[in-house]
């Protein structure tokens, strides 16, 4: 019995020496001596880290606006009373104005006053191909010589036409319609020029009622140019000739 117990005490304290055993070897590592790289792209420019400005509001046209402008290209010629208002101008600039192609006529109101020669005048004929103007002054009753010709700065004219309008809208939002001079049109808004604009166009033919700018804080209108009593595709050639030679 003695021995037995003996014997277990035996191999008990082996495994109490196996398994104590030599500790591990304590693990070191090294530093890398490897360069350490960094893309570029983690690291903006002073260029790109730079605040750019807000691009402005860009819209598309609407099928709604292109529908109604691509109207206007069935117009041939047409004929028109314009008027312009300015803010802080005394009174409003008008003509009745013809255009077929190239070729404008301007029939300006005949005020009281003293003309000379060179502002006797009240019809211009203008060739835009040809950058030329030539005013006549072709009213019987008003003018002091109907054989008065002028040839005027074409630069200096006012060729405003509601073609070369419909030209400019590249990008406007549609704002809603209204009636005007008792027909159907929509309303535009958009920015020109960095101005604030608004126009109207008859949703029948396609071409400008009316177009103004505006203050969009105080929405103030600052200057605004009319299109009334439209005749269109019945202006002839024979309306560009002069009532002299």
């Amino acid at each position: 019995m003695n021995k037995v117990l003996g014997l277990i005490l035996v191999i008990c304290f082996s495994l109490i020496i196996v398994g104590c055993g030599a500790p591990e070897q304590e693990q070191t590592f090294a530093p890398s001596t490897a360069p350490v790289t960094v893309s570029e792209k983690t690291i903006p420019t002073a260029e790109q880290a730079e605040i750019k400005p807000a691009e402005p509001e860009k819209w598309l046209l609407d099928s709604k606006i292109t529908t109604v402008i691509d109207k206007a290209d069935s117009v041939t010629s047409v004929e028109y009373d314009y008027y312009k208002f300015v803010k802080g101008a005394s009174s409003k600039e008008s003509m009745h104005a013809l255009l077929k192609g190239t070729k404008m006529k301007q029939k300006l109101p005949r005020r009281a006053g003293t003309f000379t020669k060179e502002t006797d005048y009240d019809t211009i004929y203008i060739d835009m191909s040809q950058k030329t103007a030539t005013a006549y002054c072709e009213s019987v009753k008003t003018c002091n010589d109907i054989t008065n010709k002028v040839e005027l700065n074409y630069d200096s004219l006012l060729l405003d036409s509601p073609l070369d309008l419909l030209k400019t809208i590249t990008d406007a939002k549609l704002v809603g319609s209204e009636m005007r001079e008792g027909y159907d049109a929509i309303k535009l808004e958009d920015i020109y020029n960095g101005k604030n604009r608004r126009i109207w166009l008859y949703t029948y033919t396609g071409l400008p009622s009316r177009y103004e700018y505006y203050d969009p804080e105080t929405t103030e209108v600052l200057g605004a140019v009319e299109y009334l009593n439209y005749i269109t595709n019945r202006v002839k050639d024979s309306d560009f000739v002069p009532l002299q030679p």
